[in-house]
Formats: C-alpha cells, structure tokens, sequence
C-alpha cells in the first residue's frame, strides 16, 4: 500500500549525521522541537529528522504545503488518526514483545494470525477517520483517502476476516492440490471449512482468492502438501502479511506524525501572538519581519523581526556587538527548513530561492581537551564540510575565521568564501573583521548584499538589521560602558 503524505513515490526517513546535529545546534532548532513533540517522544524522534532532510525543488515543497494545508482543515480528524494508529502500535509492542517470527512454526502462525486479527479489527475504525477528509484538493491526501478506501473495503475487510477465522492450526489445516502432466503436484489451494459439527467432523471448499493491493502473501497458496512444508508456508506468508500492515502502520505514524508536531509547532507561536504564513515559492529573496523562533519560544514573547528584499551571491552582515547579527541568522536558517520542509514559516510573509541543502559553521568554544587550538578546530570541520557541499547549497557562516589575527582570518576567510560563491554555493557571513567585509565588496561588488545592525544614537540596540555598509567599529565600548557603569 501507498501512503505519499510527505512526497509523491519513494521517501526514505533517515538516521542524523554529524552535520545534520551541527546545523539543530547552531540553529538552535531544539527549541522547536521541544514545542512541536508536546512531550510525545515519537514526535521528539521523527520530526527532527524530516524537517533537517528537507525537500530540494519546489514541485516536492508545493506537494507537501497541500498536504499540511488539507490536513490543517480537518485538524481533529488528524488528530485521532495519529492518536489511534500510534495506540495501535503500543499495543502490539506490549502484547507481543517478542515479536512475529519464533522457532516454532505453530507459534509463528499463532501470532501471526492474531496480529492480523488484532489489526483488522482496528482498520474498520481507522476507515471511518479516513472517510472523513472530504472536502481536499491536495494530490497526496486526495490519493491516500482513496487507496485506503479501495484497499480496506468492507467487502476485502471480510474475506480477510473469513481467511483468518478459517484458519485453526490447533486442529490442522487442509489444502488441495492438482497433478500436473509429470504426475507432480502443483497447484495447491488452502482450503477452509464450512461448518464443524458437534463431533468435529469439518468439511471444506476451497478459500476464495482475495487481492490486496500491494500487499504481498496475504493468501496463502501454492502451499507444499506435505505437512511441514505446508505449515513452514502458511507460517511464511501470515507473518509476511502481518509485518506488511504493522510496517504501514508505522509508517503512516511518522508521515502524520510529521504533519502534526508542524500544527503543534505553528499553533504555540501563533498562541504567543507571531505571524505565520505559507512562503510563496517564487524562488526570490524577500520577507516581512522575520523573527527568531526558537528565541521567541524560549522567552515567551515575540522577537524582533527584520524585512528585506534583496538578489546576491553573498549577503554580508556587520555592525554592533549584541545587535542582533546571530539571531537573525538563525531565524533565516529556521525559514529556510521550515519552508523547504513544507511547512508554514516564522515570518508575516516569506519567499526564499530554493537550497539544495543548509550548511551552518558558528563559532565554536575552544576545544576542552586541548586536542587543538580553536582555529586549528574550524579550519577542520570547514574541510569536512567542503566535502559534501555541492552548487546550490546555502551556508551560514557566523563568527568565522576570528580564531586568529583580522589579517590573517581575513586573508584565509576571503579565499574560502571565494571559492565557494565560485563554485555555486550561497553564503550569508555575520563578521567584525572590516578587512574581510571590504576584500568580498571589492571583488563582488554588486553580488554582495550588505546589512548592519542598528544601533541607536544612545548606544543602545535596535535588534532591527538596516542594508547599510560596514562600519570599522563594532561599537564594543557600549557593551564595556553598560557593564562598568556607576
């Protein structure tokens, strides 16, 4: 069976890596987490994942926005459909801890059967919910409602119930079989009773033929007539169907589960009082107050939000201490996999050019274990990175190449940043160091896209970023003052 929520064909939900944990940090992306999950650890797991390995082209985030949007609409619904499919699969976590498949070719047939009967009983209710999204226009919920309606019918719901009550292994089962030209058997059929008598006497016919789509094994056949081929194949194919539906059910957990930590998510930032809003995907850079989710959920206000529009190769950020240069970084970052996740976006409006994948290098604290000096340390991990960067990713660089002399730092900075604009990489760098700033305006020039962090004539901060040149002071005697004052 299909499930297509999160993307039309094949989706593969994978573990983190070491650069996937690197960017939840500097992003500060628990924060996020944290609200989407609503302590349920399921969520805590799979949401991570998903939003981190975001889409990469605007058919894939266009399916998944109409999706979320369809869902949105019948919230509840939503809901309790998660809430039942993940109860489902506790339960059978609990009642059978050990598994399916056993040494014992009886018990794997036991369980098997009871597993399915277990789940049979369940798909009726899970029917009724799915039968509910009626009024939707997005491809993928449009096509799931439709293959689980077709797939779980009544009339397939009781040719599998008779199969399954059919089946007694206490008692023996029967099959039936034809010979072939070689005077070999082929041919074989399961076959099910009719009615049992008060002294046990059976009678059979053969079991009716039932199709489950893409659902392999369901019925068994071609079974050996010898007894223990014919028991080792009847225990095969139930425990291939009930791994099959247990394997949907789990899945179609984590492609709803998705969808549901992002209504959690929007519905606490809306319940602080942010906007939010479906990013438009026109593939331009332009956005109204852009705000720091994981600031605004850590305090419980709204953060300051920033507005621009702008086309660059690098976009580069200066001015005073404190002003606000990481946060909006960050919040930037959030946009981008929230958007390319397709989801809503921290921001009153939003549109981005479209990454191919997010790369984050922050300024780090020294190495503890004194296994090497700290610039010694970024260079390493930017050589790591260099690796699996590729054209049209986007890289955020905060606080680099300050670990050493502004010469020096400004010098290694700049060939860095240049050959990756070079090699089609997007960079977006928060810096102090002037001579760096103006070294990237010299040879880009009109590709660069300047901001500095406001500050007010009293020497306070704005939080607000203003596209403005770079100054050669970052205005760090307003921090000293504000700490040394009388």
């Amino acid at each position: 069976m299909k499930i297509n929520l999160l993307k039309k064909g094949l989706y593969d939900i994978s573990e983190l890596s070491s650069k996937d944990l690197e960017v939840i940090s500097d992003l500060e992306l628990n924060e996020l987490f944290k609200a989407a999950a609503k302590d349920d650890p399921f969520l805590e797991r799979t949401f991570p994942k998903i939003l981190v390995h975001h889409l990469d082209n605007i058919e894939d985030i266009k399916y998944r926005q109409d999706v979320y949007k369809d869902l949105k609409k019948y919230k509840q619904i939503t809901k309790d459909l998660y809430t039942h499919i993940r109860h489902v699969i506790l339960d059978l976590r609990s009642k059978y801890p050990f598994g399916i498949i056993s040494d014992s070719v009886h018990q794997s047939i036991v369980t098997s059967q009871s597993i399915l009967t277990y789940l049979v009983d369940q798909i009726d209710y899970i029917r009724g919910l799915v039968y509910q999204y009626k009024d939707i226009t997005s491809e993928g919920l449009i096509n799931f409602r439709n293959d689980v309606l077709e797939t779980f019918s009544k009339e397939n719901i009781l040719k599998l119930k008779n199969v399954l009550e059919s089946l007694d292994p206490s008692k023996g089962v029967m099959v039936n079989s034809s010979l072939s030209d070689t005077m070999s058997f082929n041919e074989y059929g399961l076959l099910k009773s009719t009615y049992y008598d008060k002294e046990d006497k059976r009678r059979w016919k053969k079991a009716e033929r039932i199709y489950f789509q893409s659902m392999n094994n369901l019925l068994i056949h071609e079974l050996d007539i010898k007894n223990d081929l014919a028991y080792k194949k009847i225990s095969y194919d139930f425990s291939c169907a009930a791994l099959s539906i247990k394997e949907y059910f789990d899945d179609l957990a984590k492609e709803l589960g998705f969808y549901i930590a992002g209504m959690n998510l929007e519905d606490k930032l809306l319940s602080l009082g942010c906007n939010t809003v479906m990013p438009e995907l026109t593939n331009e850079f332009r956005y109204t107050d852009l705000y720091d989710a994981a600031i605004t959920l850590k305090k419980g206000s709204v953060a300051v939000g920033n507005s621009h529009a702008s086309s660059f190769k690098i976009m580069v950020i200066t001015g005073a201490n404190q002003g606000g240069k990481t946060t909006y970084i960050r919040s930037l970052g959030q946009a981008y996999l929230l958007m390319q996740s397709g989801l809503f976006v921290n921001a009153k409006s939003l549109s981005l050019p479209i990454i191919k994948s997010l790369f984050t290098h922050f300024d780090k604290e020294e190495d503890k274990k004194l296994e090497s000096g700290k610039f010694d340390d970024e260079l390493r991990r930017f050589k790591i990175m260099l690796q699996s960067l590729k054209k049209g990713s986007l890289i955020l660089l905060n606080e680099s190449f300050q670990s050493t002399s502004e010469h020096e730092g400004s010098k290694i900075g700049f060939e860095i940043i240049s050959a990756l604009i070079d090699s089609g990489v997007k960079v977006i760098l928060v810096t102090h160091m002037y001579d760096l700033a103006m070294l990237i305006k010299e040879k880009y020039n009109d590709d660069v896209y300047f901001l500095r962090a406001e500050r007010i004539s009293d020497g306070k901060r704005s939080f607000k970023l203003k596209e403005e040149l770079p100054l050669k002071t970052s205005y760090g005697l307003d921090l000293y003052n504000n700490l040394f004052k009388d």
